[in-house]
């Protein structure tokens, strides 16, 4: 994801690759500071809900799983 990201500034869909023929290279168009931000952003939102996560679970009312290994 990262290298496709920082050359082309998105993910490569199937149809993008199969549009350029195997001697042509797909046009670079490296990422601005926004679309860096962007991420960046979507990512560090995860991470806060992941944050929220409590530390347990219980299922079944008997079953207590740990889950500070899954954050």
């Amino acid at each position: 994801f990262m290298r496709q990201f920082l050359l082309y500034s998105h993910m490569l869909t199937a149809d993008e690759i199969e549009s350029f023929a195997a001697d042509e290279q797909i046009p670079e168009t490296p990422p601005t500071l926004a679309q860096f931000r962007e991420h960046i952003d979507k990512y560090n939102a995860i991470a806060d809900t992941v944050n929220k996560m409590s530390d347990t679970q219980v299922f079944n009312q008997w079953l207590r799983i740990d889950t500070r290994g899954f954050k």
